[in-house]
């Protein structure tokens, strides 16, 4: 299923995935993403060039997002823009 088929089943009260009630997306902003795989890559020394993200402005009720990077909403938030492989 394509996401904007699933994303408009989701709208529309069918859920495509049966045993999930609830659609939840659950992110890690790039660049976090590609500094946990420098230290996956190049042992802990590689761990002191781990940032914390700066604080931004709150955001919608239902989305968490922190310091590490992460973010955690509702599906209905969130779109992907790109892909890339890694």
């Amino acid at each position: 299923m394509e996401w904007d088929e699933a994303l408009a089943a989701y709208r529309a009260g069918v859920n495509p995935r049966a045993s999930r009630p609830f659609l939840t997306f659950f992110g890690l902003e790039e660049g976090r993403f590609l500094e946990a795989v420098a230290v996956a890559r190049g042992g802990l020394e590689m761990a002191s060039q781990v940032h914390q993200v700066e604080m931004r402005a709150p955001m919608h009720g239902g989305v968490s997002a922190l310091r590490d990077g992460t973010v955690l909403g509702p599906v209905e938030l969130f779109r992907p823009v790109a892909t890339k492989s890694y």
